[in-house]
């Protein structure tokens, strides 16, 4: 349906374009200037991408080890409060392998946890840890880790920021 809508928003772009006519005004949208081969785009600022995953209230943050999926679904509401979750580390980014051989900027330290490795685990649960600048050093792929750090969270995703 989105797809259908987005085609029908491009055939009457190019009708205006071919017609000498100005762009159509679409309530709620916001027109944007691109470059190169693009020249408008229209986006639509009000409209949240929700979450399907629970984001459920808690009454206090807990004292113990977190699992990963417990912080997802209580993402929100441990938002800037301190943390420590338990779970198995799928991927790392850390090192001379977030720099780009070209010499670029390096990305920031980082790795991802699970409760589970397993292909069929649900990867929205996944759990990205940022690591400050030359942190995150001493785990690999496969290992159950426990992790401290402050939670970032929106109602759509979670992020954790190891100390």
């Amino acid at each position: 349906m989105r797809l259908l809508f987005v085609t029908l928003l491009c055939l009457v772009y190019a009708l205006s374009v071919f017609a000498d006519d100005p762009v159509p005004e679409i309530p709620g949208a916001q027109s944007i200037q691109g470059s190169s081969i693009a020249e408008t785009g229209v986006i639509f600022p009000d409209h949240n991408q929700e979450s399907h995953l629970p984001d459920l209230p808690l009454d206090a943050v807990p004292a113990e080890v977190l699992s990963v999926e417990f912080l997802v679904q209580h993402r929100t509401a441990l938002h800037e409060k301190k943390a420590t979750v338990h779970g198995i580390v799928l991927s790392v980014l850390i090192g001379e392998d977030a720099c780009p051989s070209s010499g670029g900027m390096c990305a920031q330290p980082r790795l991802t946890l699970a409760d589970s490795a397993s292909d069929s685990r649900d990867k929205r649960y996944d759990l990205v840890v940022l690591f400050p600048e030359g942190g995150g050093e001493g785990y690999g792929v496969g290992e159950d880790a426990e992790i401290s750090g402050i939670v970032s969270a929106s109602p759509q995703a979670v992020v954790l920021r190891a100390d």
